[in-house]
């Protein structure tokens, strides 16, 4: 009995044995953490964004530059057209004779608020002529139609600011001394200004008036290659007394015009000049109350300060 209960346990064991094998074999293995695979997965799609955001960066400046390149072939055009103009130009100025006159210049008019017209043409400019202003042949033109002649070779052509006058500086070129004038339009009268005072060999360059009664005016040497301007000077018109305002010319600091802006200020274009060399340029700025003050007290000032 014991012996057949051996025999029967053996083949048991062993099915036992191979169920539990069977068991194991059988058994599917835990699926991997997702996490592991996501990882490399998010890296690439944000590299793949990235990239491409810099590709459409890279096209963006790609295209700006093509529009740069545009526009600079379209510049480098326009600089050969105008070389171009500027050589015809200088060549067709050196195969003729220069005009000693503007004759052939049309009359042009500037209507005036008091009713008067001023006739002239356009002046010919002689060197640097610091004004905006010049004219030739200028003449009155009143509403009733009775004119006076002012003249040739005109500068500084201003209007008084109440519109009862007009100066000129008459005469003054590169190497020409030139002479203020005042014209009324009410008597229709013009008369020189004296200018007492005046040092000898200077002419008035650049003039406009400061108010209704005191004209401004840069008193500049008559000649000279190395002249550039002069010193500020103001005329009283009801007494035509000289005042000159600044002293440092001879230092090299010289004034060559200005421009009046009302009872504000005055602006001035100025030049530091070295053997005929400008060295620098500068634009101080006068208050009108302190030129007035200049004036009442006959002091000067130095605008380089």
């Amino acid at each position: 009995m014991k012996k057949i209960f051996t025999l029967t346990a053996l083949p048991l064991c062993a099915l036992l044995a191979f169920g539990a094998c069977a068991n194991r074999t059988d058994t599917p293995s835990e699926p991997a953490d997702p996490s592991s695979t996501q990882v490399p997965v998010q890296e690439l799609t944000e590299a793949r964004e990235h990239a491409g955001a810099l590709k459409a960066e890279l096209d963006e400046m790609n295209r700006l530059l093509q529009v740069e390149q545009t526009e600079k072939q379209a510049l480098s055009d326009r600089v050969d057209e105008l070389e171009d103009a500027l050589a015809a130009a200088l060549e067709g100025k050196e195969g003729s004779e220069t005009p000693d006159n503007n004759e052939d210049e049309p009359f042009l008019e500037r209507a005036l608020a008091n009713g008067a017209t001023l006739i002239y043409r356009a002046g010919v400019s002689d060197g640097p002529v610091y004004s905006e202003h010049l004219a030739d042949e200028m003449k009155v033109r009143y509403a009733d139609g009775t004119e006076t002649e002012i003249g040739t070779s005109l500068s500084s052509v201003e209007v008084s600011p109440d519109g009862t006058r007009l100066l000129y500086n008459q005469g003054f070129t590169w190497e020409g001394a030139g002479t203020l004038w005042v014209c009324d339009f009410e008597s229709r009268e013009k008369r020189q200004l004296s200018l007492d005072g005046l040092r000898d060999m200077y002419t008035p360059a650049f003039a406009d008036w400061l108010d209704d009664r005191y004209i401004l005016f840069v008193e500049q040497f008559a000649s000279g290659t190395t002249v550039m301007g002069g010193d500020l000077c103001v005329c009283d018109t009801e007494t035509d007394a000289l005042l000159r305002l600044t002293n440092t010319a001879t230092d090299g600091f010289q004034i060559r015009s200005f421009e009046v802006f009302g009872d504000d200020c005055v602006v001035f274009d100025c030049v530091q000049t070295s053997d005929g060399f400008i060295e620098d340029q500068a634009n101080p700025v006068l208050m009108t109350d302190e030129l007035y003050e200049l004036i009442r007290d006959e002091k000067t000032v130095d605008l380089r300060r």
